[in-house]
C-alpha cells in the first residue's frame, strides 16, 4: 500500500526527466522514482536508470545508501558526463563512440537532485518548490533580506532544472535571474504579480 506522504510523488511534473519505479521488499510495495545517468565500467559508458526509492534505497548496479551513492558519483562510477569518443553502450539497442557530446547535467546537480528526492519523500517540498515560494516572496515585499533568500533557493536548485521553476515554457527563470541581478521598478513587479496570479494563490 502507497503512503499518502509519497503518493503526490507519483504524478510526472513538466519538466522532470523521472519515471515511476517500485520494487517489493517482503509484502511492501515501496515506490520511488528514476534518473537517467551512465555506469562507467571498465571503458564503458552503460545508459542505466538510476532508482530513488521511498526507504532511502538506491540502485544504481547494486543497492547503496545515499551516503555510497554520492561516493559512487565522486569516483566516477555514476557518470551524467560523456567524455569526447566515449564508448556507449545502451542495452539490447545500440553501441557507439560518442561525438560532439554536450552534456545537460553535472554530477553534483545529479547528487542535489537524488537528495531532493529522498526528502521528498519524508515530506518535504522539492527544491524548485523552495525557489517559487521564494520569489512570490520577493514579488510581494521586495526587499534585501527576501532577495537574499530568493538568491539562496535559486543557487540550491539543480542547474538543468531552473528553467522550470516557474512553470513558465515563455520566459523560463528570466524573471528570477533579472532580479538578482537588479532591483525591480514596482512597475514590473506588478507586471510580475500579473503574470503569476495563479501560482500566488496557490501557494497561500
Amino acid at each position: 500500500m502507497i503512503e499518502m506522504n509519497v503518493a503526490k510523488y507519483l504524478k510526472k511534473k513538466k519538466g522532470e526527466p523521472m519515471d515511476n519505479v517500485c520494487r517489493k521488499v517482503g509484502d511492501k510495495i515501496i515506490v520511488g522514482k528514476s534518473l537517467p545517468a551512465f555506469i562507467h565500467n571498465g571503458d564503458t559508458y552503460f545508459l542505466t536508470q538510476v532508482e530513488v526509492y521511498q526507504d532511502g534505497q538506491i540502485e544504481c548496479w547494486g543497492y547503496v545508501t545515499f551516503e555510497e551513492f554520492e561516493q559512487k558519483v565522486r569516483s566516477g562510477w555514476v557518470v551524467t558526463n560523456l567524455p569526447e569518443g566515449a564508448e556507449v553502450h545502451i542495452h539490447h539497442l545500440a553501441a557507439f563512440k560518442a561525438r560532439d557530446v554536450f552534456n545537460f547535467v553535472e554530477e553534483i546537480d545529479l547528487i542535489k537532485e537524488v537528495k531532493n528526492l529522498l526528502e521528498q519523500f519524508n515530506g518535504y517540498p522539492s527544491l524548485s518548490e523552495k525557489c517559487l515560494r521564494a520569489f512570490l516572496r520577493y514579488i510581494e515585499n521586495p526587499t534585501e533580506s527576501t532577495r537574499a533568500q530568493l538568491r539562496e533557493a535559486y543557487m540550491a536548485v539543480p542547474t538543468h532544472l531552473k528553467i522550470y521553476i516557474l512553470g513558465d515554457q515563455d520566459l523560463k527563470d528570466t524573471p528570477i535571474r533579472a532580479i538578482l541581478e537588479q532591483s525591480m521598478s514596482e512597475e514590473t513587479l506588478s507586471w510580475m504579480r500579473e503574470r503569476y496570479r495563479d501560482m500566488r494563490s496557490t501557494s497561500e
